[in-house]
């Protein structure tokens, strides 16, 4: 707005006026969105974190921090291999090379984690990448389901079949043994003996 002045008397105004209410509605709409992610990024039911394009964290939620043992202000800055057991780093960096090289824009990984005090952690790890325009790795986006109880689950399992399977063979070989001592030619014969 402005106005032209003759000495003490109004000649004219002027008044330009834009209508920002459409702005207004993206701006609030946006704001919804970005606390609806927010809210779904700290109340998830599964770790998760955000790193920046050379794999150090830039965020992580509360459940992948108790998930590991540390507080959440921990992990800034570190890469989270830093807490990949170190057996499960070759197969980890190969799929992170992948994304590095374009060849693939997500990938998943069950994989351990050393948690606080040397725990061990299974995880079923998704990750997926943001690019920038040049094919760049702009951040990472990672979900960590902790499945160390069903991995501990299946290698008791694996020990009770592992050891049904070796008693039973000690009891075919028992019978077998039997069979051979009682010498018999008919089966008249070894009801006998």
């Amino acid at each position: 707005a402005y106005a032209l002045l003759s000495g003490n008397f109004l000649i004219g105004m002027s008044v330009i006026a834009r209508d920002i209410s459409d702005r207004k509605r993206t701006d609030d709409a946006l704001r919804t969105a970005l606390l609806r992610i927010e809210a779904k990024f700290e109340n998830a039911a599964v770790g998760m974190s955000i790193l920046d394009g050379g794999g150090r964290l830039i965020r992580v939620n509360e459940n992948l921090a108790a998930m590991l043992g540390y507080p959440s202000d921990v992990f800034e800055g570190r890469p989270l291999d830093e807490f990949t057991h170190p057996a499960d780093l070759a197969s980890s960096r190969a799929a992170m090379e992948r994304l590095t090289s374009g060849a693939a824009d997500q990938y998943v990984i069950e994989k351990r984690y050393v948690g606080k005090y040397g725990r061990t952690i299974w995880g079923h790890t998704s990750v997926s990448c943001i690019r920038k325009p040049d094919g760049e790795i702009q951040y990472l986006i990672k979900v960590i389901q902790d499945i160390t109880a069903r991995r501990r689950s299946d290698e008791v399992r694996q020990l009770l079949m592992h050891e049904l399977n070796h008693r039973s063979k000690n009891m075919l070989a028992t019978i077998q043994a039997i069979a051979r001592l009682t010498v018999a030619t008919s089966p008249d014969d070894f009801m006998e003996n």
